[in-house]
């Protein structure tokens, strides 16, 4: 295991090297391209000179006016290539990323075959997905000394609560293809943040994540403070929880799966790169940090209050005003960056440090000690994004879904002709436009298994007429089980698991309008019949959501 370890260990270093040499490489391109603009614009400027020389006023009136045009043009083509430049950039490290961790991803694969042979089974009880995920041997694993757990594919199978005869659980239909842990990884971000464990050594139970006030949009680890306020150690069991955490944070970065923005908001994920290294002035300005801090409390208002003051000119405040740590410097907008960076370590971090520790070394995947080195540096690969909000379309996708934002992505197959596929194709976009967020992460989550939009350039979602039941782990709108079933509402056929779909509403094999609409989560696709009028699509699509399709993926 060691050896192997040292020989991806090898690997990663090589990956790491190349992409320091692309990270110098792309700056000295931006610095070459900005010298050859400044060239440009003297040039201009010297011909400019050099033409109206001895000009008389009429004519120099008439050249400042042509100048003035060319300038304007000169600054709609500049916005339009820096546009083009941020788009093509942001694909271009999105597929570096990838190449590297399809490469990870394969060797990790080898190993786990060479191994177990198999698929690592990953059995989940869907009313206790976070608690099954804490506890699975296959991701603790990965958190005490593994390689094998974060970079190995795994099969999901999601378990019935209930007890069969003989004392077995009973496992649902649905075969993983991929869509199976997509739920997973849904499932366990939305329920983490009110899970609650119960520490034998303090006696109580504990949340892993908590919000520093109800308006926060942010969700952090939970305190771990003394009686004086000062951090305190945390029991192994939870240790080794916050890696898997951290863990899960990977294997969606790894695997193309949204992790939800409110988990890793810019305090997380500023820890995983290194506190100091990603507040600097260069990386984030001030209003930046101030953002960061109302996202965590909304309560601490009152220091951006005294931050404006400063910028409108008050010099009577000073350091202990917002640290409370007797320091009668005066605060001035020179040192103003610092010392909100400072609240912020104090307030924020520090009294979650011990969390955020094991948080970043599942993620980075830490064998052993601190000292050791760390296996692959996924932080790397984040550096290069130029700002949070990139790096966080990057782990996080698009969250804010538009209407157009689905409809961009869908790709409409199986229509009889363009009319019929223009038809339903406006049909959807005008109910999505007429939906709440809400219901568009719905929508979503139910093609995709996920709440938020990939970031993947070309990611696709295909519209495919029909909704007789369909192979592997398929969304059956009309799924039994304890939701909120509309009896008047038509259920879906059922998905069979491997195997191709049944008749539908009794037409002789035809694909009935009466019928919910189905999705496959493993290929990201949706069935849509093919309906009378837009209400009518609309009235079976919100049907097929609150008729369990969101909560029984697969299940008969």
């Amino acid at each position: 295991m060691e050896k192997k370890y040292k020989q991806v260990s090898l690997k990663a270093q090589e990956l790491e090297d190349k992409l320091n040499t692309l990270r110098n490489d792309n700056e000295t391109l931006k610095n070459t391209l900005a010298e050859a603009e400044q060239q440009r614009k003297d040039a201009l400027q010297n011909d400019f000179r050099a033409e109206t020389s001895g000009m008389t006023e009429d004519a120099m009136t008439v050249q400042e006016k042509l100048q003035k045009e060319e300038e304007a043009r000169s600054l709609k083509w500049e916005l339009k290539v820096q546009f083009s430049d941020q788009i093509l950039d942001y694909f271009n490290k999105y597929r570096q990323f990838h190449r590297v961790f399809d490469t990870l991803k394969k060797l990790g694969h080898k190993i786990d075959l060479r191994e177990h042979g198999i698929r690592t089974e990953v059995k989940v009880d869907r009313a206790f997905v976070v608690r099954d995920v804490l506890r699975c041997k296959h991701f603790r694993s990965a958190a005490l000394d593994g390689l094998d757990a974060v970079l190995g594919d795994i099969q999901v199978e999601f378990v019935a609560s209930s007890l069969r005869r003989g004392g077995k659980r009973s496992v649902e239909d649905g075969m993983d293809a991929g869509g199976l842990t997509k739920e997973l990884n849904t499932l366990f971000w939305k329920e983490l943040e009110h899970y609650e464990y119960e520490d034998k050594e303090m006696r109580k139970k504990i949340r892993l994540f908590s919000k520093e006030n109800p308006e926060s949009s942010v969700v952090l680890p939970t305190k771990f403070q003394d009686h004086r306020g000062n951090p305190c150690k945390i029991s192994l069991e939870m240790q080794t929880y916050y890696k898997v955490v951290g863990i899960m944070m990977s294997r969606a970065f790894l695997g193309g799966m949204p992790i939800p923005r409110q988990y890793l908001n810019s305090t997380v994920l500023d820890y995983l790169l290194g506190f100091e290294r990603a507040n600097t002035e260069a990386r984030k300005g001030l209003s930046e940090l101030l953002e960061d801090l109302l996202a965590v409390d909304p309560e601490y208002k009152w220091v951006q209050t005294i931050v404006q003051d400063i910028q409108n000119g008050d010099k009577e405040k000073t350091v202990n005003d917002v640290l409370h740590d007797e320091n009668m410097t005066t605060l001035s907008e020179e040192n103003c960056y610092e010392v909100i960076k400072t609240f912020i370590y104090e307030r924020i971090v520090r009294p979650r440090e011990a969390s955020l520790q094991f948080i970043a070394d599942g993620f980075t995947i830490r064998k052993g000690g601190a000292d050791t080195p760390k296996l692959p540096v996924l932080t790397s690969f984040i550096e290069l994004c130029s700002c949070t909000k990139e790096r966080q379309t990057l782990l996080c996708g698009n969250e804010d879904l538009k209407a157009s934002d689905l409809i961009n992505v869908m790709e409409f197959k199986g229509y009889r002709s363009k009319a019929d596929k223009a038809k339903y194709k406006g049909w959807l976009g005008e109910i999505l436009e007429e939906m709440t967020v809400e219901q568009r992460q719905q929508i979503l989550q139910f093609c995709t298994g996920a709440r938020s939009l990939s970031s993947e350039p070309g990611f696709t979602i295909t519209v495919q007429k029909g909704g007789a039941g369909s192979a592997g782990s398929s969304t059956s709108a009309g799924s039994s089980g304890p939701s909120a079933a509309d009896p008047s509402i038509p259920s879906a056929a059922t998905a069979t698991p491997g195997g191709g779909g049944g008749r539908s509403g009794g037409d002789g094999g035809r694909v009935s309008a009466a019928r919910l609409p189905e999705a496959q989560t493993c290929t990201d696709m949706l069935r849509l019949p093919l309906y009378e009028s837009k209400n009518e699509m609309r009235f079976k699509l919100l049907g097929a959501l609150s008729n369990g399709g969101l909560e029984y993926f697969g299940k008969k």
